[in-house]
Parts: C-alpha cells; sequence; structure tokens
C-alpha cells in the first residue's frame, strides 16, 4: 500500500540547530531536531559532521514514515 499524497522532506539549518520535517501533503508526518547547525562547520573547519547528522536525520524521518510515506522531493533553507 502507498499514500498518493505528495512528499517532501524540509530541512531547516540555521546557526546552531538543524530541524527535518517529512510532509505528507500539507500535513507533518514525521520531524527531528538536533542541537547542530552551521556554527559547528566554521568552527572545525569542515563539513564532515554537519553532513552526517544531515544524513542521520533524513534516514530518521524515513523510516518512521516507513514504505508507505516515501519522499520524491526536498526542500531546504536556512
Amino acid at each position: 500500500m502507498t499514500c498518493l499524497e505528495r512528499h517532501t522532506i524540509c530541512v531547516d539549518m540555521g546557526t546552531t540547530n538543524t530541524r527535518v520535517w517529512l510532509l505528507c501533503g500539507d500535513q507533518i508526518f514525521a520531524g527531528t531536531k538536533q542541537p547542530i547547525g552551521v556554527k559547528v562547520s566554521a568552527s572545525e573547519g569542515s563539513t564532515d559532521r554537519v553532513r552526517a547528522i544531515l544524513q542521520e536525520m533524513i534516514s530518521e524521518v524515513l523510516e518512521s514514515a516507513g514504505e508507505v510515506h516515501q519522499a520524491d522531493s526536498i526542500a531546504a533553507a536556512g
């Protein structure tokens, strides 16, 4: 069984926090927040840690959605 709504991963990465949501249509289906942002990249001189955390967060919301709600697009802001 699959959901017929459009599914979008939304990312908001700021200076100190990152939030990731999975939208099913216009409703938030799943979400997560981590206290890490681009300030870490600036202080460490590398994007490795931020990229790894972001990948984990996206995987987390996709896993919580199961096979029924799979994203077909990503939108990011920060």
